[in-house]
Order: C-alpha cells, then sequence, then structure tokens
C-alpha cells in the first residue's frame, strides 16, 4: 500500500512488518533482507561492468573519429581522386550513421532517468 514518505512527501510503497519477539519470524525477515541486499548488490556490479564497457567502446570510437578527421584534412589539401571522393561519400554515410544511432543511445538513456523511481521488490 503506498504511503507518503516523512521526508519528502513522495508515495512510496512500503512493507509492513509487525515486530514480534519470535526468533524465527526475525530471522526470517533478516535472510529477505540480506537476499534483497545480496540482489541488489549484483545488480549494481553488472551495471558498473556494463558503463566500464561502454566506455571502452566510446573510447575507440573517438579514436576512429580521431583518425578519420586526420585522414579527411589531409584529403582537403589536394584534388579528390574519383576513388578518394568515393571513399569521402562512405565515410561521410557512415559518420552521420554513427552520429544518429549515438543519438538514439542518448536519447534512450535520458529515458531511463536516475531520478525515476524504482519498483520496490514484493517481500
Amino acid at each position: 500500500m503506498p504511503q507518503a514518505c516523512r521526508h519528502c512527501g513522495e508515495e512510496l510503497d512500503v512493507i509492513v512488518v509487525n515486530i514480534t519477539n519470535d526468533d524465527a519470524v526475525l530471522a526470517e525477515v533478516l535472510r529477505e533482507i540480506r537476499l534483497l541486499r545480496k540482489d541488489v548488490m549484483s545488480k549494481l556490479d553488472d551495471a558498473v561492468a556494463a558503463l566500464g564497457d561502454v566506455q571502452t567502446e566510446l573510447e575507440k570510437v573517438g579514436a576512429d573519429a580521431d583518425r578519420i578527421i586526420a585522414q579527411l584534412q589531409a584529403l582537403a589539401n589536394g584534388e579528390l581522386t574519383p576513388e578518394q571522393a568515393a571513399q569521402v561519400n562512405q565515410i561521410v554515410t557512415m559518420a552521420t550513421a554513427v552520429r544518429d544511432r549515438l543519438a538514439g543511445i542518448d536519447a534512450s538513456i535520458d529515458a531511463v532517468s536516475p531520478d525515476a523511481p524504482v519498483d520496490q521488490p514484493a517481500v
């Protein structure tokens, strides 16, 4: 049942636990908390690893872009042969596609804001 947070007023799903002196019940509650914590920590580890992979791939794209820019600057100093003109057209097509894909990735990341409320797991 959603309730308002005492600090920020945001509506939250809460877990109501009746406090008891029953050691078995308390042990079960603690076990559930530990399982939830382990699951969350595992997901955070996965997210950190995935973001590390993203960073590596972005560095590769940056290096490729730098190389292509250098090649284009070298070509700009002279007249292009038909083969070079075709290569430039391919580079423009590729660069446009990469730009559009990166813009799409950025938009999808913006849609999953870290400030968005997170669903609470059922216990």
